[in-house]
């Protein structure tokens, strides 16, 4: 009997902290997602982060969609326009057609035909994923294109880098190539996703789960890899997700350093960072939101024109011959699910509320429940 009792009672305690795990994610997306209830979406950084925190910004942006009537996005840089058209979509607009502007054209007649964008003045990796991530938003015909010249960009040993005095690795950019190469491609662009995988992980500090590529852990750096990790389909590391969640605060803020005093301030860009982070591993990358967003959009746009039918004709001809409109029913790029050597995390279902009472007492009931049936059982053996 007590041999039934110790397996009952470790049972029951491996239900009570797997369920506790459980809560302890949804708990820190939800104060991300009361965080986000709190700002003004002013900026496409917000946008995305409201949406992948499982929101919908639409009719929450106004002023922001105004704001952007007044950009010249002929003269944008590569990051402003894409993340404008990856926003403007998950409004639920159309960034092929906002304010008489063809901004997916715009992005699009400046890629060139290995893939190469035209006068990237910041040089670096950032504008061709923010490009690549735009393209697959709105499954255009560039998108394979651009993702092939990224996964040719990486540096020898896997990582993404930025421009300074010459290539500089990063943690940040390697972790948004990887989202972005996912989304393309995961089993295309497998090499490439690897080799930023091995990248990624000899960077991870064992002592406190960091992603440490030299100057300390940050929690920006730590929700761009998580991210990209996730995106990828690659396990997360316990502690390293731990660690991101060190620097959120009650109130869903995430701390940053603020190099005039050296101290761990709340900050906005981490904030939105870590928020966006939190919504990728809940909920899947912003990107196929962003495309469903606006797959949508066009769907609801194109709507058949009434035939006009001649008195004494069986036949049927459209008044006004209907617009071409580019199929959205199939991306450019089929985004592919892979296997992979390493194993996937398993996706924490999203809670939409904060109330975890009710799951809890389920758990309590249960174990509850089986002390009572092992008293039952006891008490029929006297």
């Amino acid at each position: 009997m007590r041999r039934i009792l110790t397996v009952i009672t470790s049972i029951a305690l491996t239900f009570a902290l797997s369920f506790s795990a459980a809560f302890a994610s949804d708990d820190a997306l939800i104060k991300s997602q009361n965080y986000l209830k709190t700002i003004t979406l002013d900026s496409p950084d917000a946008v995305i982060a409201y949406e992948a925190a499982g929101f919908e910004a639409d009719g929450k942006a106004d002023s922001l969609l105004e704001n952007f009537k007044d950009v010249d996005y002929t003269t944008a840089s590569y990051g402003d326009l894409a993340k404008s058209i990856i926003a403007i979509s998950l409004l639920g607009d159309n960034p092929a057609d906002f304010n008489k502007t063809n901004l997916v054209e715009i992005l699009e007649n400046r890629v060139q035909a290995d893939g190469t964008l035209t006068d990237d003045k910041n040089g670096g990796c950032g504008a061709t994923i923010w490009t690549l991530m735009a393209l697959e938003t709105v499954n255009s015909d560039k998108t394979k294109t651009v993702a092939d010249k990224l996964s040719t960009m990486a540096m020898d040993n896997g990582a993404y880098w930025y421009e300074y005095q010459g290539p500089n690795a990063d943690l940040d950019t390697t972790g948004w190539a990887m989202e972005a190469l996912s989304v393309a491609g995961r089993s295309t662009y497998d090499a490439t996703i690897s080799k930023a995988y091995t990248f990624v992980q000899s960077k991870l500090n064992s002592k406190d789960g960091s992603y440490d590529i030299g100057w300390g852990g940050n929690a920006d750096t730590q929700s761009c890899v998580l991210e990209g990790l996730h995106a990828a389909g690659y396990k997360l590391d316990d502690q390293a997700y731990n660690y991101l969640l060190s620097y959120q605060n009650e109130d869903g803020t995430f701390n940053a350093l603020n190099y005039n005093t050296y101290q761990l301030e709340p900050n906005a860009y981490a904030s939105v960072e870590g928020a966006r982070a939190l919504g990728v591993i809940n909920n899947g990358s912003f990107v196929l939101k962003a495309r469903k967003d606006y797959t949508k959009t066009i769907s609801n746009s194109t709507t058949p024109e009434t035939p006009e039918t001649k008195p004494g004709t069986t036949t049927t001809k459209p008044a006004v011959k209907p617009e071409t409109t580019p199929s959205t029913t199939k991306p450019a790029v089929k985004p592919e699910t892979t296997t992979t050597t390493e194993p996937k995390k398993e996706t924490v279902k999203k809670v939409n509320t904060g109330d975890n009472t009710n799951a809890m007492a389920y758990v309590v009931a249960a174990i509850a429940a089986i002390g009572v049936i092992a008293l039952t059982i006891k008490s029929k053996k006297k």
